[in-house]
């Protein structure tokens, strides 16, 4: 059987105006100008050397073809100059080494995005049927399937976003990834990246502090106190379901603790008298002691009179704390999945609820 030699340098064109070809076209100024291509993104590892065309806008995405790469920090900025230069009819070029895996992924982003495919699936569809080579690798593609998950909006506001960004925390913490046959901890050797995504956490919470106003008026919102000294520590929508994939459905979250309150007998109890909550703003302003602890697991102390409130612990791999949903790819179905390795456990006898009137 004779094997079909592909020609990487190909220009794909994946809709009007967007092309997907490899390094050696970003560098062909005849084909550069063949396809009248006025904007090129290249995603690579190392910036290219170009002889620059002065009609031509270059942008340089620094990525490596590596399943533990960060995609979904660069697809708003990568969203953004396809379109711009799109709605400015000023054809595109995205590349990368081959043209297989990073670039293709960006196209597929792009193409999610913009609502010119409905789904990650759709979009790799289109991509594929346009140039059959291409293939993200497969931590593009959990990222792509979360992307779509998460409307393509990689705001902090959604609780996705917030554990994909947490996860991210702390394997650039580490400065290594999980070693799967040890517990997880935090080691003291920070990674380059580690400010960039305690910033998103910190820029949320700080985001949450100026909304917080009009949320306190909302009839029926839950806040939990700390019952020594009565100070807030975190609301319902801080509350994490075990035993529902992390996520709560008609406010029953905060039910089934007010009810614990008021019942003290009723089936809403849980089992060991814990609660489970996400980071919250005064955790995460500490949140360096969790890391620096070197601790498997340690106490959770009331920010303003420092009475335990609970514990943390850093999961051992069999029992991470994994938030799962089906995803469509190709012909077949996968399960893709966050995992958030740490755990934030509160005594509910430390706490009290205040339900707004």
């Amino acid at each position: 059987m004779t094997k079909i030699k592909y020609d990487y340098a190909e220009m794909s064109e994946i809709i009007p105006g967007l092309y997907l070809s490899s390094i050696d076209s970003a560098l062909d100024s005849q084909t550069l100008t063949s396809y009248s291509i006025k904007t090129i993104v290249s995603v690579l590892s190392n910036l290219p050397k170009f002889n620059r065309i002065d009609s031509i806008d270059y942008y340089y995405i620094e990525l490596d073809d590596d399943e533990q790469q960060d995609l979904l920090v660069h697809l708003d900025q990568t969203f953004q100059i396809i379109e711009q230069s799109l709605k400015n009819n000023r054809n595109v070029l995205v590349h990368c080494a081959l043209g297989v895996s990073r670039s293709s992924a960006t196209v597929m982003a792009y193409l999610m995005c913009s609502q010119k495919s409905s789904s990650f699936n759709d979009a790799y569809r289109l991509v594929k049927s346009k140039r059959t080579i291409i293939g993200p690798n497969f931590g593009f593609r959990r990222q792509l399937a979360l992307y779509e998950k998460l409307d393509c909006d990689l705001s902090m506001t959604n609780i996705w976003m917030r554990r994909y960004i947490f996860n991210r925390l702390v394997h650039s913490y580490s400065d290594s990834y999980y070693d799967h046959q040890q517990p997880i901890h935090c080691q003291s050797r920070k990674a380059k990246n580690f400010s960039h995504y305690l910033k998103m956490f910190q820029g949320y919470f700080e985001q949450q502090q100026q909304q917080s106003q009009s949320i306190v008026c909302q009839p029926n919102f839950v806040y939990y106190k700390c019952k020594s000294c009565r100070s807030i520590l975190f609301n319902q929508n801080d509350l994490i379901d075990h035993d529902n994939n992390g996520e709560y459905s008609n406010n029953d979250t905060h039910k089934k603790i007010t009810n614990h309150h008021h019942h003290h007998h009723g089936s809403n109890k849980s089992i060991d008298g814990t609660i489970y909550i996400m980071i919250v703003k005064w955790i995460a302003d500490d949140l360096l002691k969790y890391f620096d602890s070197l601790k498997k697991s340690g106490k959770i102390d009331c920010p303003k009179c420092q009475t335990k409130l609970g514990r943390f612990e850093w999961n051992r791999p069999y029992n991470y704390r994994r938030y799962t949903y089906t995803v469509q790819y190709d012909d077949c179905q996968w399960m893709n999945e966050v995992i958030v390795p740490l755990v934030l456990s509160i005594t509910q006898s430390k706490i009290d609820t205040y339900i707004v009137q």
